[in-house]
């Protein structure tokens, strides 16, 4: 588990520069724009693939179970997470969904961490997806009392659509095929 809570931490310091402005401006001016980008893509991977290996780790040597979740959550999380896959791609579309969430990729990670927290109920599933959830909500807080910057793009709703269609296409593939495949963890109820 130690290898899965250094890729968190490595994964959240990347990714909390963004909120830490000043921060973040004082190394993109030593560094430049794309020695910052590269060594802050290398950090997540890095995060991402600790995380990976050291929860692989600890489910093969033994979960830790500290309660057993409802069987009905498990249905109200597949309705939920297609939900926040929807907001993922609309995080990059100028539609009416992210006009309205304005941080809907925030949004999709508090959605999915919260239901991953509620149907696991192990130790590990509670420290990674109680992590990205806390992450998602303080960054979602601190984001929320800056000022916006400039007019949100027009929305449209082609893309509205085209988000719907994306995120439903990837749900399809997490649940049915990469989830199953990957994690070795079905999502589908049979």
């Amino acid at each position: 588990m130690t290898t899965m809570i250094l890729g968190l931490v490595l994964f959240f310091v990347a990714h909390s520069l963004k909120v830490a402005r000043k921060v973040r401006m004082s190394l993109l001016e030593r560094m430049g724009e794309n020695l910052y980008k590269g060594v802050y893509s290398a950090v997540s991977l890095v995060g991402l693939i600790l995380i990976g290996f050291g929860f692989a780790d600890y489910q093969s040597s033994g979960k830790i179970l500290i309660w057993v979740p409802p069987f009905w959550m498990k249905h109200m999380a597949l309705l939920l997470n297609w939900i926040a896959l929807v907001f993922f791609a609309a995080a990059y579309l100028p539609c009416h969904i992210r006009r309205t969430l304005k941080h809907p990729m925030l949004a999709g990670i508090i959605i999915l961490a919260a239901t991953h927290l509620l149907t696991n109920g192990d130790m590990g599933g509670m420290i990674l997806f109680g992590a990205f959830l806390l992450w998602a909500v303080v960054v979602r807080i601190n984001v929320r009392s800056r000022p916006v910057d400039g007019n949100p793009p027009r929305a449209s709703m082609p893309f509205d659509l085209l988000a719907l269609v994306a995120g439903s296409v990837s749900y399809a593939v997490i649940v049915f095929w990469l989830h199953p495949a990957v994690f070795r963890i079905p999502v589908w109820p049979g």
